[in-house]
């Protein structure tokens, strides 16, 4: 394998906060919380994919880590609401 393909290279994703925060909730319940492989792990046709959506969540969890505990579900669900706004 060459470097060609630059898979080493840092991306930049630009995200709305409250895409962000809609985005780093479901990836932890779903990658962290559903029980028995009845979520998204169930979808994975490449072991890789796991590491992939690991390192995603990593990223978005650094910025918002302010979300955290005791206002997170207030957050959550305000980022939801302002989110669906935008698109509606």
């Amino acid at each position: 394998m060459t470097d060609d393909h630059r898979f080493d290279e840092t991306l930049t994703i630009n995200l709305k906060r409250d895409e962000a925060i809609v985005l780093l909730v479901y990836l932890t319940r779903e990658l962290y919380m559903v029980a028995d492989d009845k979520n998204l792990r169930a979808s994975f046709v490449h072991a890789a994919e796991v590491h992939g959506l690991l390192a995603l969540h990593q990223e978005l969890l650094r910025p918002l880590i302010d979300i955290g505990a005791p206002d997170a579900e207030g957050i959550e669900l305000a980022a939801r609401e302002h989110l669906l706004k935008r698109f509606s």
